[in-house]
């Protein structure tokens, strides 16, 4: 009852916001332009991912029991996040986008219980921290070269954290769950408005968020060990 309704709120958390964030993104001109590269013919609100992150605070914090141990991945992916809606309003380069999900990285594989794959060693342990930057990096960048077309991003984050979540609530890691969860439930309440004809973008912000949470949520726990 609890995942259906972190499901619920997280839903309706992005479901109900996403008109005023696209009223917002118009007031500020927070939009994605025509141009030859890209088959949209009008200006589009860019603020998709700050409805989808909203969503996801509601999912997060509607569990407060689970919050101390979500708390490192929400500051994390918060951090993500903003650095995202940064470069949709002003536009910020690669490199300084690459120096902060490197950061956001380094508190999840630093400040989180991850799975460990490699043998205990000093060698060991570098080649298994240099990997999980490039997997958390990598799947970040991932998602937001995925978000080409409508739907594609926040489909692919719903299949994946489905089945993502059957596989935490098999080995009773309850909040991972929950930030799936409440991640998927946001990224629901975005859909209908960009599956067709679509009239608000997830935008770098959101993008980032979908990819970095759900690499981090593999990573984070103990995997397919049972607790």
């Amino acid at each position: 009852m609890n995942s259906i309704f972190t499901y619920l709120i997280s839903f309706l958390g992005s479901f109900l916001t996403i008109p005023i964030f696209k009223k917002i993104a118009f007031r500020f001109s927070i939009l994605d332009l025509p141009s030859q590269r890209k088959m949209h013919q009008e200006a589009k609100a860019l603020l998709g991912g700050a409805a989808v992150y909203f969503g996801f605070l509601c999912g997060i914090f509607s569990n407060q029991a689970y919050l101390p141990k979500i708390l490192p991945l929400l500051a994390s992916a918060t951090l993500i996040f903003l650095v995202g809606l940064l470069d949709d309003i002003r536009g910020l380069g690669p490199q300084i986008r690459l120096v902060f999900q490197v950061v956001a990285s380094a508190i999840i594989i630093f400040a989180c219980d991850r799975i460990n794959f490699l043998p205990v060693s000093a060698w060991g342990d570098v080649l298994e921290i240099v990997i999980t930057f490039i997997w958390l990096v990598g799947i970040t960048n991932a998602y937001n070269y995925l978000d080409g077309l409508d739907g594609l991003a926040s489909m692919s984050l719903l299949i994946h954290s489905l089945f993502f979540c059957i596989l935490l609530y098999g080995s009773k890691q309850y909040f991972l769950m929950i930030v799936l969860l409440s991640i998927g439930g946001a990224t629901l309440g975005f859909i209908p408005y960009n599956i067709y004809r679509a009239r608000i973008f997830l935008g770098d912000s959101g993008s980032t968020l979908l990819g970095f949470v759900l690499a981090a949520t593999a990573v984070v726990g103990l995997g397919h060990k049972t607790i």
